[in-house]
């Protein structure tokens, strides 16, 4: 759990701030300042864009969105937001 809430983190600031990331700021990564509001919107994007690339770090693509799925979960009912993952 611990390897993905840090490689989703890492997504997160390169997606969202690619200017932070590359070379590393780390006082003003995205996550240093912004709120976990969008977190559940980056699920696609985290997955296609930066998990599949790497062959998702040596993670079982059913544990990977089992995680997910529980992260989105905890972070909406804590109320760090109001965007819900639904599953289609």
């Amino acid at each position: 759990m611990f390897k993905f809430v840090i490689i989703y983190r890492q997504c997160i600031n390169k997606l969202k701030n690619p200017s932070t990331y590359n070379p590393p700021d780390l006082i003003n990564y995205y996550t240093q300042h912004n709120n976990a509001e969008g977190v559940p919107d980056m699920c696609n994007d985290f997955v296609t864009d930066f998990m599949e690339p790497k062959d998702y770090f040596g993670m079982d693509t059913m544990e990977l969105i089992e995680i997910i799925q529980h992260l989105c979960h905890w972070l909406f009912i804590k109320n760090y937001t109001t965007s819900r993952l639904t599953l289609v």
